[in-house]
C-alpha cells in the first residue's frame, strides 16, 4: 500500500490540536512540491544553518583581512549567548563558495 497523506492521518500524534493536525496533513499533501525550509523569525539570533555575510578571515602570513560569506555549522543551542558557560562561545562556520571554484 502506498503511503499517502490520507492514510497517514491515523498515525498523526493524538496530542496535536486539530489545527496542528490539519496543518501537518496539508504539509504532507504538499510534499515535496511546496517545502518551506526558511524562516524570517529569529533574525537577531545566530542559528545553525544560517548563511551570513560578514565573517572576517585573516591570512596569517600577510595579516590581510577579507569579509566572506559563510554558513554556521555550530548547534544553535551551543552558540546561544543566553546560555551560561565557563568558556566564551565559539562559532564554527564554513565559507560559502561557488561550486565552480571547487
Amino acid at each position: 500500500m502506498a503511503i499517502t497523506a490520507e492514510n497517514i492521518k491515523d498515525h498523526i500524534p493524538y496530542y496535536l490540536t486539530q489545527e496542528a493536525k490539519e496543518g501537518l496533513t496539508k504539509a504532507l499533501k504538499d510534499f515535496p512540491d511546496k517545502i518551506n525550509y526558511y524562516t524570517g523569525k529569529c533574525q537577531d539570533e545566530l542559528l545553525q544553518g544560517d548563511g551570513w555575510f560578514g565573517f572576517k578571515v585573516i591570512n596569517l602570513e600577510t595579516m590581510q583581512q577579507r569579509v566572506i560569506k559563510g554558513i554556521i555549522l555550530s548547534n544553535s543551542c551551543d552558540i546561544n549567548q543566553d546560555n551560561k558557560r565557563d568558556l566564551p562561545e565559539s562559532i564554527v562556520f564554513a565559507p560559502i563558495i561557488p561550486l565552480t571554484l571547487y
